[in-house]
């Protein structure tokens, strides 16, 4: 295979009378800038140049090297391409080419201070200046972190000695500042003192107010550095002697741009500044920037809570200060509602004018302030719910609503808000949460925090109404097994009886504990209920010898149609390695949630888990017969596996 050398080196040596046009094309190909040491002149065409240096890969500018090509060939365009591609391609460049966009491509990046001697004086402008300080001496930024700032300072010293003198105006410096090229300090010590000009300090200022001294400071230069794009005005503010400075030269509009970018400097201002309005102005600033834990106002300066301000202060949503009291009227309390964005105003409103709207809303979105609503509008539905979901709040809530709860129920005020369903108590075992059936109640709580053995589950109950509740019995539960609740009730509430239901009505009965009552009869359709101590726990419908439970009763029908539906299908047996979950049995086949729970819980299945038919039928034959077994043979033997 042929190589670059291969065809340099074949047309260096080949007598010129052999030298074809086709030759030379296929040589420029190449990209070798050194071809053309080799070619005679008449073939050194501006074409022939292009062809040579016109490559696309990035191999075909390794010889970028204008050493390698004849002064004559030396265009501009030549040049700033070779320049672009090696900075240093600078020192060929014929000196009166070295100009414009050349020395730009050349300067630019760092690391060209070698380069500097090779730029005529002429060449030399503003621009080019800025332009080499810019790439080789990093922004402030850069310079403080790095920490050399001394050996970097002295690059830019090399570089300015570089700079003709024509270029190193007043003019030159005051652009350096305005561009910020390099740090101010840098540029302060740099700068001579003749240059420092009305114009520099005024841009200086503007920049860093603390490089400008005190004592040269006038209303010109200060209302640069007040109104300058940089948030000077706290650090200013801040300063005890341009403190002293801004206010002996204070007017109306510096004022007003203080406290716009420091509003709480308001209340560093002269008396005679501190008006209402630019109180309001300060106000409106500070909701803009969300000050918090300090006010405005205080002392003598509360004579300026107009209405206008007091509002603002609304607007602004925190850190109100004590507001007049005659501002508060019905109209002032409504302009809180509609523009607060928060409700820390209700901290000062009256109580008179607190209306039942109010406490809905403080009640709905700001539960933190219900301690400022009247008693009345915490009642004891409202109570409940608060100490449910913030139980922080407890000290803000009535207590007489705990009180009566526990002499009600026989419960402690843990329990208070915590009542849900049987069903919910049994599923979820939430902390502190109980449940009522007729004058008894069940409550469950925890004496540890990680172990579910620590569970207890406390039974009250009273004679009557207006008898306060009296203890059963306070037992630890062993075992969340699906009949657990139900169980530790007859083993240990004295008054339990197990119910006796016929044998036609197992079918019916979902637990042991339930009571059986029929509810009505329907064209041979007979709906029943399932009790638990008087307590109706769910329901069942049965027609056909098949049944259906659910927990809704207008649920039955529905479910157990498609039950009834699916279980009339004949087909031929299905695959054994079919996969069958409880989300297929219910929501498909339309069994009931019961059964499909009990007879997870009697072969030890996961209710929540997939299984094939082959895998159901070996579980059967390990476990042996569980009682749901019968109860569920109909619906076993539909789905083929008994």
């Amino acid at each position: 295979m042929k190589t670059n050398k291969d065809i340099v080196e074949a047309v260096a040596n080949l007598p010129e009378e052999l030298l074809t046009d086709a030759i030379v094309r296929a040589a420029a190909g190449e990209h070798d800038p050194r071809l053309l040491h080799y070619l005679p002149e008449r073939y050194r065409t501006p074409e022939l140049v292009e062809r040579i240096f016109d490559a696309d890969t990035p191999t075909g500018w390794r010889h970028w090297d204008l050493e390698y090509i004849p002064q004559e060939c030396r265009t501009y365009n030549i040049c700033l391409r070779a320049v672009a591609n090696n900075r240093n391609n600078l020192r060929h460049v014929p000196e009166p080419l070295r100009s414009g966009e050349i020395l730009k491509q050349a300067l630019t990046g760092r690391g060209v201070l070698h380069l500097l001697d090779l730029i005529p004086q002429a060449a030399w402008t503003k621009e080019l200046a800025c332009h080499v300080l810019l790439h080789n001496a990093p922004s402030a930024r850069s310079w403080n972190r790095t920490g050399d700032n001394a050996s970097r300072e002295r690059i830019v010293q090399v570089i300015l000695s570089f700079v003709p003198k024509r270029i190193r105006s007043a003019a030159f410096y005051l652009t350096l500042l305005q561009k910020q090229i390099l740090p101010i300090a840098t540029l302060q010590r740099l700068t001579p003192h003749g240059f420092r000009t009305r114009r520099y300090l005024l841009a200086l200022a503007a920049l860093d107010y603390a490089q400008v001294p005190v004592e040269k400071y006038d209303y010109g230069l200060l209302r640069a550095a007040l109104f300058s794009d940089k948030n000077m005005v706290g650090r200013m503010m801040d300063s005890e002697a341009m403190r002293e400075k801004i206010l002996s030269l204070l007017t109306d509009e510096l004022a007003d741009r203080i406290v716009s970018e420091s509003p709480y400097d308001f209340r560093k201002l002269p008396e005679r500044f501190r008006i209402s309005e630019r109180l309001l102005l300060a106000v409106e600033h500070s909701s803009e920037r969300r000050y918090y834990n300090d006010s405005l106002v205080g002392g003598e300066d509360r004579r300026l809570l107009t209405r206008k301000v007091c509002e603002a202060f609304v607007r602004r949503g925190f850190d109100i200060p004590e507001l007049p009291q005659e501002v508060w009227t019905e109209d002032f309390v409504a302009y809180c509602m509609e523009h607060g964005p928060s409700f820390e105003w209700i901290r000062q409103t009256p109580r008179h004018l607190i209306t039942w709207e109010i406490g809905t809303r403080v009640y709905e979105e700001h539960p933190d302030l219900v301690g400022y609503l009247p008693r009345r509008y915490l009642t004891p539905e409202r109570t409940r719910k608060l100490y449910r979901d913030r139980p922080s709040l407890k000290d803000e809530l009535p207590h007489h609503h705990f009180a009566e709860f526990s002499k009600q129920t026989g419960l402690s005020e843990e329990f208070y808000g915590g009542e849900v369903s049987l069903a919910e108590l049994k599923r979820d075992r939430r902390e502190f949460s109980y449940c009522r059936i007729g004058n008894t109640y069940l409550g469950l709580f925890r004496t540890g925090r990680y172990s579910s053995a620590d569970t207890l589950l406390i039974m009250t109950r009273a004679a009557k109404s207006y008898i306060p509740a009296e203890p059963v019995f306070c037992h630890r539960i062993g075992t969340f097994h699906k009949t657990w609740l139900e169980k530790t009730v007859a083993d240990h509430d004295p008054h339990f009886r197990k119910p006796k239901v016929l044998a036609a009505l197992k079918d019916v009965q979902a637990l042991c504990y339930y009571d059986v009552e029929p509810v009505r009869t329907v064209f041979g359709t007979t709906f029943y209920r399932n009790t638990f101590m008087g307590q109706t726990v769910g329901y069942c419908i049965r027609r056909a010898g098949i049944t259906y439970h659910d927990d809704d009763f207008d649920d039955l029908i529905p479910g157990w149609k498609r039950k009834w539906k699916e279980m009339q299908r004949s087909g031929q047996e299905p695959d054994p390695q079919q996969m069958v979950d409880a989300r297929y049995l219910h929501a498909i086949l339309g069994y009931c949630k019961t059964g499909i729970a009990a007879f997870a819980e009697d072969y030890g299945l996961d209710p929540s888990g997939s299984y094939t038919i082959a895998q159901l039928r070996e579980t059967i034959q390990k476990v042996g017969y569980r009682p749901s077994l019968h109860a569920y043979r109909l619906e076993l033997r539909a789905i083929h596996i008994i």
